[in-house]
């Protein structure tokens, strides 16, 4: 009965370690360089899925930040209170996370309210590179950024921040 009850908590313990790795997949910071300048993207765990930020850094030829372009964890408009978060998704399914995403870097117009609202598919593109310790390799996710489908506003900017890139996790 002791050898049973041994098994049965080896199996449940490593059935759980293996899922709560699996969701932590996407927490931490992921980057894109593109030239002398480096997108980062912050992303934590929350009950029910994951919120996020992002910047834009200009870095020097040895990745060194020359300064920030710009941040997405900013002051709402003139409130006194910081964005608590621009991008949240819901939880991951097959190697992927999805959900709403806000470019407040987008032109500050009144009637637009200084923000343009998307839609952010992340997708895992080498799932098996997470926690692989004998072959370790980067690993890489897909950012999809596109506009909420429905009515629009002809006017409306384009988005400020990226829209189609490969994130590196670091």
């Amino acid at each position: 009965m002791k050898m049973l009850s041994s098994l049965l908590f080896f199996l449940f313990s490593s059935t759980n370690i293996g899922f709560t790795q699996s969701l932590e997949m996407y927490s931490g910071t992921w980057t894109y360089l593109n030239g002398n300048e480096k997108f980062i993207v912050y992303l934590w765990k929350v009950p029910d899925g994951y919120n996020g930020h992002y910047k834009l850094l200009s870095v020097d030829n040895n990745g060194n930040t020359v300064s920030t372009i710009y941040d997405s964890n900013k002051e709402v408009l003139n409130t006194g209170y910081n964005w608590p978060s621009v991008i949240t998704t819901g939880n991951s399914s097959q190697n992927q996370i999805g959900g709403i995403i806000i470019d407040n870097i987008a032109s500050p117009s009144p009637q637009f309210g200084g923000y343009i609202n998307g839609q952010l598919r992340f997708f895992i593109l080498n799932p098996n590179c997470f926690n692989n310790i004998t072959n370790p390799c980067p690993l890489q996710a897909q950012w999809t950024v596109i506009k909420m489908p429905g009515l629009s506003n002809p006017d409306e900017p384009e988005f400020t921040i990226p829209t189609n890139i490969t994130l590196i996790k670091e």
